[in-house]
């Protein structure tokens, strides 16, 4: 008898625990650079903020920690979808990792006085994942908490909102992270990407060069000699 025959004997309660140890595998297995960068993030928080932080604000740090990776290696470095929610980025997943640390005695929650909001920390419980950042993303998260220092959450939102991907892009829309302008090291990178890859087609017209070769051994040149200004 299979697995999902037996799931048709679970009474409600039961089935809900299933979905919850379901997605802690999940989470484990799929969001592993999210998880230690979520964990980071709520811990230095209130060092360099003065506060806990609410749910919103700590999604805003996720993106803003993404954008500035992106900017410098071209890709973003959470495996979050961001889109273009009502009050900016948002995502699905995040609230699932997050409630999963939350399960997991990891991260606890605070229901702040006299709101419907909750706040966030560090819980005494050794997280049961690796934590320990890259030294690329943590520099990054660091240098965002020394842009952000003392902000509230207005400021981070008007930063959120004022620059790309946001604003051209819609309410609903996915956020489209190549819209994003790249720093000086992504586009060296990318010159030295493309140059191997005229070189490798070269090298393999070097034993038979003839007119049509020398054409583009001239026309190379100019895409060589600024590649070489940029490294």
């Amino acid at each position: 008898m299979g697995f999902g025959i037996y799931l048709v004997y679970l009474d409600i309660k039961d089935y809900f625990i299933y979905k919850i140890i379901e997605f802690q595998i999940r989470a484990s297995m799929f969001y592993p650079k999210t998880y230690k960068l979520l964990y980071f993030i709520v811990k230095n928080f209130k060092k360099n903020l003065k506060r806990s932080p609410n749910r919103t604000e700590l999604i805003k740090l996720l993106y803003l920690t993404d954008l500035e990776y992106f900017k410098s290696y071209g890709e973003k470095y959470s495996e979050l979808n961001y889109i273009f929610y009502n009050y900016g980025p948002w995502t699905r997943q995040y609230h699932q990792i997050l409630d999963y640390m939350i399960n997991q005695e990891i991260i606890e929650d605070k229901k702040f006085s006299n709101e419907d909001a909750w706040s966030y920390s560090i819980a005494n419980k050794k997280p049961r994942h690796d934590v320990e950042l890259e030294n690329d993303i943590s520099t990054i998260l660091e240098n965002n908490f020394f842009i952000y220092k003392d902000s509230v959450l207005t400021q981070i939102l008007k930063v959120v909102y004022t620059t790309e991907p946001i604003i051209s892009t819609k309410r609903g829309e996915k956020i489209d992270f190549t819209k994003v302008p790249l720093n000086i090291r992504n586009k060296r990178l990318q010159y030295k990407e493309k140059r191997k890859k005229q070189l490798e087609k070269i090298s393999k017209l070097q034993n038979n060069i003839g007119d049509h070769d020398l054409e583009l051994l001239e026309a190379f040149k100019p895409f060589r000699d600024r590649a070489n200004e940029l490294i």
